[in-house]
């Protein structure tokens, strides 16, 4: 899709009159992953992105640094032999060096405390749960998106995914709601760390702006559905609602 004149649906439409095929009817609809990762970004923690990516940034970026931080990590047998860097234009990528940075919280602070930098929020209890909660909605963001960049798929089985997604979304909010945290081990963790009993509400209403984003974003796939049904389940949908 490069122009007005030469974009693919343009073309498409072209050849089509060509053809003599009535093409007003041709439906058009925006990328699914793109809508998706517009989606991620109403949930977005600035604050608790700041803190991680400078902290990785310091670590990369100063290569004696970050040869002492590998090696102290070898020294130790983490898991983890490195940091990934973030990238605005990887979504995958995000959602990994979140989930190292939080499995390497405790390494990472001691080796910014030998660099004499004090990032305070390392020892929040409120940051880190934020953190913890970020990694878990990423993570399953991630999933979906994985499933999404699937090869050979149907616009029906993208969207498939996404309304399964979508019902995931609803039952977080409903557990959340209630204290259960079982779809966020991450932060249930955590929260068991500081003694943190109390419901948070406010990752219930994170949620609700996330089901509320993708209702939106998703409406005009919502509105086909009955079409997209007779490719997924042609011999479960019913005849009433099969269009002329």
């Amino acid at each position: 899709m490069i122009g007005v004149n030469s974009e693919l649906v343009t073309l498409l439409k072209t050849h089509l009159q060509e053809k003599n095929i009535n093409a007003e009817d041709l439906m058009q609809f925006h990328c699914i992953i793109h809508q998706e990762a517009l989606c991620s970004k109403k949930i977005e923690f600035q604050y608790v992105m700041k803190v991680v990516v400078s902290t990785v940034n310091f670590i990369k970026s100063r290569g004696l640094n970050h040869r002492q931080f590998k090696q102290f990590l070898d020294d130790i047998e983490s898991e983890y032999g490195d940091l990934l860097y973030y990238t605005e234009v990887r979504w995958l990528s995000r959602g990994l060096t979140l989930e190292r940075f939080l499995n390497l919280i405790e390494e990472i602070g001691i080796l910014l405390a030998e660099k004499q930098r004090d990032v305070p929020e390392l020892k929040n209890p409120d940051w880190l749960c934020d953190l913890a909660f970020l990694v878990d909605i990423t993570n399953h963001l991630n999933v979906l998106n994985t499933r999404l960049q699937g090869k050979n798929q149907l616009i029906s089985q993208l969207y498939a995914h996404v309304s399964s997604f979508q019902c995931k979304l609803t039952l977080f909010r409903s557990q959340l709601n209630s204290g259960n945290y079982n779809h966020f081990p991450n932060y249930k963790k955590m929260a068991e760390k500081f003694n943190k009993t109390a419901i948070d509400f406010s990752y219930v209403e994170k949620l609700d702006i996330l089901i509320q984003s993708f209702q939106d974003r998703f409406s005009e796939f919502k509105k086909v559905k009955p079409l997209l049904d007779i490719f997924s389940n042609p011999f479960t949908i019913s005849v009433e609602n099969v269009p002329d």
